[in-house]
């Protein structure tokens, strides 16, 4: 179960004959997750995040507004890892020879088992030692797998801007947004710093390796923050509860930051036109896409791949898959015959920033290679994170035409939108592994996944009484 629980208060201000607004509020979020056998495993507390917001009116002729604001926000914990780490979950992989195909969709029929390949065990439904078992269904225990101290999600935003109005109707602006990340929930791999442990309570190299050789013990925390959890068994067979220094562990504070500048103009609505446009010029950096990962598929929230080894974490501080450097965004509408309005809006965005995704050497991190990709490697070569080449231009124009029909008792309408009116065909995705999983060059790599959704057309009729 997930249980989370919100309370705000808000308060607005007007001082200085009205010159200066301000908008005071605070949120408190309290988070909390348990697992199969009910118990909470998270219990995030009050979490108080303040939402704080000034206008001023410099001259006092309301012409002039300089604003800014400050925000934090928490998030939960995912469900899904109520679902997945603490739903004593059942997920294995069989291993059986090919026997033909049958049924109406040619469902493979499973043979002999295979009992050759290496780290199989068996499989718990048959006993036969042929499945790689990820989860056995064991009943969930937090203090070897939840970070005793875990920190929830957060991040902050802070804008500050001013605005003018030129002329009658007409308003220009500029506005600087900076967002930061804080702290994210993710599953990591533990076993470096676990190494670290077992050697400073006396234990050999050799032995402590051999204990947590790489992918060994996963726990849910903070990556880039010391972790406390229970160990898996030390060498003579202990299992203590240790602190975890974050430099054993070897990641990184994970950092997405987004800078952006952005000029607007407004020219209001007059029953005759009106046109809005904006130009954006950002950039948005950092070693974490977020708690999926669109660069390789992986949708299972807060478990991505990007801090389950340390080799993962090379190379990965860099443009980030949703880095866009610059936008372009107008809108305008013109009324003819006090019956018919027509609509334009339009999109022109520069290219994202892909990478070049494979295996990360095996001298460089044994356990993360084992992967056969999610790395920024590629034969070898390490490629930083969105410098591999860069996607299409995107250019998109809309239509519309709202007609008002004559009908007295009633308002009825007919809607025309014509979407992407130029039938642009700019590549929206591109495949950015380098390599298979064999290590082989990927032939399809730079290939494109998907595109702009072609022209179409939508008629809509409405009535209201």
């Amino acid at each position: 179960h997930v249980r989370n629980e919100a309370f705000y208060i808000q308060d607005q201000w007007s001082l200085l004959d009205n010159r200066l607004r301000l908008d005071l509020g605070l949120r408190d979020d309290r988070f909390s997750n348990q697992g199969v056998n009910g118990a909470s495993f998270f219990e995030s507390g009050n979490l108080w995040a303040p939402r704080l917001g000034a206008a001023f009116d410099p001259v006092g002729d309301g012409r002039t507004r300089i604003f800014g604001s400050y925000s934090k926000y928490y998030l939960p914990m995912a469900g899904d890892i109520n679902l997945n780490v603490a739903g004593s979950l059942v997920t294995y992989t069989r291993y059986n020879l090919f026997n033909g195909v049958s049924g109406a969709g040619n469902i493979p029929n499973a043979g002999d088992p295979i009992l050759s390949v290496v780290n199989t065990r068996d499989c718990p439904d048959t006993g036969i030692a042929n499945c790689e078992v990820s989860a056995d269904g064991s009943p969930f225990n937090p203090d070897g797998v939840i970070d005793r101290n875990i920190k929830p999600q957060s991040s902050s935003e802070i804008i500050l801007g001013v605005e003018r109005q030129i002329a009658d109707k007409v308003r220009i602006g500029a506005s600087f947004t900076h967002r930061r990340l804080g702290n994210v929930i993710e599953d990591i791999s533990i076993d470096a710093g676990a190494r670290a442990y077992c050697v400073d309570q006396g234990f050999t190299a050799d032995a402590c390796q051999s204990a947590y050789p790489g992918g060994s013990q996963f726990v849910i925390a903070n990556p880039g923050r010391d972790v406390t959890v229970q160990l898996n068994p030390l060498p003579d067979g202990t299992m203590p509860t240790a602190t975890l220094n974050a430099s054993d562990l070897q990641y990184p504070d994970p950092k997405r930051d987004y800078d952006a500048l952005t000029l607007t103009f407004d020219r209001s609505f007059d029953q005759k036109w009106s046109l809005s446009a904006s130009y954006t010029l950002a950039f948005n950096k950092g070693n974490y896409e977020g708690g999926v990962r669109s660069e390789n598929g992986q949708l299972s929230i807060n478990r991505s791949a990007d801090f389950d080894s340390p080799g993962f974490v090379n190379g990965a501080y860099g443009y980030l898959p949703n880095d866009r450097r610059h936008s372009f965004r107008a809108y305008g509408s013109y009324r003819l015959f006090d019956v018919l309005d027509l609509g334009l809006n339009a999109l022109v965005q520069s290219p994202a920033h892909y990478s070049c995704i494979g295996a990360v050497p095996v001298d460089v991190d044994a356990y993360a290679n084992t992967y056969h990709g999610y790395g920024f490697y590629c034969q070898g070569k390490l490629i930083t994170r969105g410098t591999a080449f860069k996607g299409d231009w995107r250019t998109e124009f809309n239509f519309s035409a709202a007609a008002r029909l004559p009908i007295d008792f009633v308002d009825a309408s007919i809607r025309l939108d014509v979407f992407n009116i130029l039938n642009s065909q700019a590549v929206t995705n591109y495949n950015n592994f380098g390599e298979l999983s064999d290590g082989s060059t990927n032939s399809d790599y730079r290939s494109p996944n998907a595109y702009q959704t072609p022209r179409y057309v939508r008629l809509t009729a409405s009535v209201g009484f």
